[in-house]
């Protein structure tokens, strides 16, 4: 199976301000993002893995973790590695949840 047919969502956390870079796979493809249902498991996926990954996550230049700033980082980095069309997906999915 290739990487990216999977999406390897592949969360970069260097760029969030870890003292190192971990990686999560995040599956989607079997989603259809566009519906509720779709969106909402994607959610729970996307949250397992930063779970997994801010575990002990900390800014260098913190004494004390910063976890939401890692989950947060984790969500928006997901989401930007996903396909195009299955950002504009996910997000209207999201819209129809938020009315």
């Amino acid at each position: 199976m290739k990487v990216l047919a999977s999406l390897a969502a592949v969360v970069v956390m260097a760029a969030a301000g870890t003292a190192s870079a971990q990686v999560a796979t995040i599956e989607w493809r079997d989603l259809n993002l566009a519906t509720v249902a779709g969106g909402d498991t994607f959610d729970v996926r996307v949250d397992a893995a930063a779970n997994r990954v801010c575990r002990f996550s900390r800014r260098m230049d913190a004494l004390v973790s910063d976890r939401t700033f890692c989950l947060r980082s984790v969500r928006q980095e997901a989401v930007r590695q996903l396909p195009r069309a299955a950002q504009v997906d996910y997000a209207q999915s999201r819209r129809a949840v938020a009315y």
